[in-house]
């Protein structure tokens, strides 16, 4: 299984244009109407080379989305709810097991602290407890650090992707109708662009199931001996 990330965007000197698109989408299941905020997103292909008092002009295709691309609009948007769904259930999922985690005597944390822990500190203690946990090291998949390595960090990109995919805004990409989400990046606080598609959405989904089987196995070990 691959994962991928949604793939940034270099827009360093480029020229951003940012389009409003409202349209009206019958949701085929309710068949109610309802009133739709999109927005095209234009970035110039060359990078921005600025002359002081000089005027900068870039040709902006204002064609409206066709029938088709508002609904692969509502669609992706529809998909991108269910991979924050399911990072929520996943942050949810960690916070019940730190809850269980033995309090060591080097820990600042106190059960009612774990409660205000975010998704990565949560994560973060989950993936240090099973470093040296003996129970879950029978199973083989996970029989060793070096065999969960690869998983570790494949979990970091999915807790930070999560930000991007909760917080970040979808755009039509012009010219060519593709999508990109608009999020603020948290260590550098600026406004940044990614490239997201199904194949995208898709590998988040995958890798969710695969949270979700470590999940069952810590709890099937604990429930094996009785904690």
């Amino acid at each position: 299984m691959t994962y991928i990330s949604p793939k940034l965007i270099d827009t360093q000197k480029k020229f951003i244009v940012n389009v409003p698109v409202n349209f009206d989408y019958a949701d085929p299941i309710t068949k109610i109407t309802m009133n739709r905020k999109a927005s095209s997103l234009f970035i110039s292909d060359e990078e921005l080379k600025a002359i002081h008092g000089h005027e900068i002009t870039i040709t902006v295709d204002t064609n409206v989305p066709t029938t088709e691309q508002k609904l692969n609009f509502v669609g992706m948007q529809g998909l991108i709810k269910i991979c924050t769904d399911n990072a929520e259930d996943i942050k949810n999922k960690f916070l019940n097991i730190n809850l269980r985690i033995p309090l060591t005597e080097k820990e600042k944390y106190d059960k009612i602290s774990i409660l205000s822990l975010d998704f990565m500190k949560l994560k973060d203690r989950f993936m240090e407890f099973l470093k040296k946990d003996q129970l879950i090291k029978i199973v083989e998949d996970y029989s060793s650090n070096q065999k969960m390595k690869p998983f570790r960090k494949t979990l970091d990109r999915f807790v930070l992707d999560r930000d991007i995919y909760t917080h970040g805004q979808l755009h039509f990409l012009r010219p060519n109708f593709d999508f990109a989400i608009e999020f603020i990046n948290n260590k550098t606080n600026q406004i940044q662009y990614a490239l997201v598609n199904l194949e995208i959405l898709k590998s988040y989904n995958d890798f969710y199931k695969q949270i979700n089987k470590l999940v069952a196995t810590f709890n099937e070990t604990r429930q094996q001996v009785g904690s």
